[in-house]
C-alpha cells in the first residue's frame, strides 16, 4: 500500500472520530479497532493485487451498506 494510502484512511478515521465527539475510552476503542483492522489488511495484501483490490471494493461496499443502516437501526 502507499503510504498516502494509509494517510489517507488515518485522515478519515481522525475525521470520523471528530465528527462523533466519543468518550474517551470510547475513542481509544475506535483507534484501537482502526488500527487492527488497519494493520491485518495491510500485512495480508503487502501488494496491490487483484484479490487484494477485491476485497477493498468488498470493504467498500460492505460499508456503504452498514452507513446506509444507521439511519434506520439508530435514527431518533
Amino acid at each position: 500500500m502507499r503510504r498516502q494510502e494509509g494517510s489517507k484512511w488515518r485522515q478519515a478515521m481522525v475525521d470520523v472520530i471528530k465528527d462523533e465527539e466519543p468518550t474517551d475510552e470510547r475513542k481509544a476503542q475506535m483507534i484501537a479497532n482502526f488500527n487492527h483492522g488497519f494493520r491485518g489488511f495491510q500485512e495480508t495484501y503487502r501488494e496491490c493485487t487483484n484479490a487484494a483490490i477485491e476485497a477493498n471494493n468488498r470493504y467498500i461496499a460492505e460499508g456503504i451498506k452498514l452507513s446506509g443502516e444507521i439511519p434506520t437501526r439508530y435514527g431518533r
